[in-house]
């Protein structure tokens, strides 16, 4: 998927008229070929030539930690792929759950995170859609303060209302690749003995490669 959104980006800059959903079509590289060939000008077969790099990303050991690195194949194609630059793009990969529990220590969860975030970098990823990297900001400027909305225990049409909103704002939401964070929490606090967490993480930061 990745070298395919590299593809038609590229070859569409060239002038090419063919699009992502049609690469996508082609279920063998030899039809991908076949199908480029026959759908790219004389010119750009023979003069031009799309450039795939072979990436391979390494942040332990590097000098400057903070220093921009290339992105995995997989991010490549999630960064592409978010951009309105395509028929099936404006779409963010992430994940979206929500957890109800019947109360949950915003402090010590607040906590818990953040150590986690000066823990762990790739909760502090930047993303560079220009230059196609990406970069670990440090832990002092990572810091995440937990929103918490506070409804009454008895107020059931709020309680709803609340939950659908803050669903239709987190399930399908597009966080911006180059501001941290590229996650989102929330708690929803319903009277002392009820309280449900909201969480989306953009698979920017969760590549598995």
């Amino acid at each position: 998927t990745g070298m395919a959104i590299k593809l038609a980006a590229s070859a569409s800059q060239k002038g090419a008229k063919f699009t992502l959903r049609q690469v996508l079509q082609q279920r063998s590289v030899r039809k991908i070929c076949s199908f480029v060939s026959g759908s790219v000008t004389e010119e750009f077969r023979i003069h031009e030539t799309v450039d795939i790099p072979d990436i391979t990303s390494s942040y332990s050991g590097r000098a400057d930690p903070t220093a921009p690195f290339d992105l995995t194949d997989i991010q490549q194609a999630y960064l592409i792929g978010r951009s309105d630059a395509f028929d099936l793009g404006s779409v963010a990969a992430h994940t979206y759950k929500e957890f109800s529990n019947a109360m949950f220590d915003v402090e010590k969860l607040q906590l818990s995170l953040n150590r986690m975030i000066s823990r762990h970098a790739a909760l502090r990823l930047v993303f560079d859609s220009t230059t196609l990297t990406q970069r670990v900001l440090p832990p002092h400027e990572t810091i995440y303060q937990i929103p918490v909305i506070t409804l009454g225990a008895n107020d059931a049409e709020a309680k709803e209302a609340t939950v659908l909103k803050i669903r239709a704002e987190m399930s399908h939401q597009v966080l911006s690749p180059d501001k941290w964070p590229l996650f989102d929490i929330r708690v929803l606090k319903m009277g002392q003995e009820e309280a449900r967490m909201f969480l989306s993480i953009d698979l920017l930061i969760l590549d598995a490669r």
